[in-house]
C-alpha cells in the first residue's frame, strides 16, 4: 500500500478511537473525531479511485474489443458522414 492509503487508514482509526471519548467528555472532540473519520475515508477512497482510473487507462482491457465493430460501413462514417447524394451534388470525393 502507498503512503496515502496508510494516512487515510490512520485518520479513520484515530477518528473511531476518539469518537467514544467525544461522547463521554467533550462535544468538540466528537466533532473532531467525525471530521477525522470523514477525511480519512475520503483520502483512502480517492486513492482507490485514482488507482482504478490508472488501471483502466493503462492496464489491460477486460471487456469489449479493440477492433472497430462497423466493418461494413453501415453507420456512414467510412464516407466521412457524407451520403451518396451529397457526393453526387458536390462533385465527388473532395480535395
Amino acid at each position: 500500500m502507498e503512503a496515502r492509503n496508510w494516512i487515510g487508514l490512520t485518520l479513520v482509526i484515530l477518528g473511531l478511537i476518539l469518537l467514544p471519548v467525544g461522547w463521554m467528555y467533550e462535544f468538540w472532540l466528537q466533532v473532531t473525531s467525525l471530521a477525522l473519520f470523514c477525511v480519512g475515508v475520503a483520502v483512502f477512497a480517492t486513492q482507490k479511485i485514482l488507482d482504478k482510473k490508472v488501471e483502466q487507462e493503462f492496464g489491460e482491457r477486460r471487456g469489449g474489443s479493440r477492433v472497430p465493430t462497423d466493418i461494413h460501413g453501415s453507420s456512414g462514417w467510412d464516407n466521412g458522414g457524407r451520403s451518396d447524394s451529397w457526393k453526387a451534388e458536390h462533385g465527388g470525393e473532395g480535395d
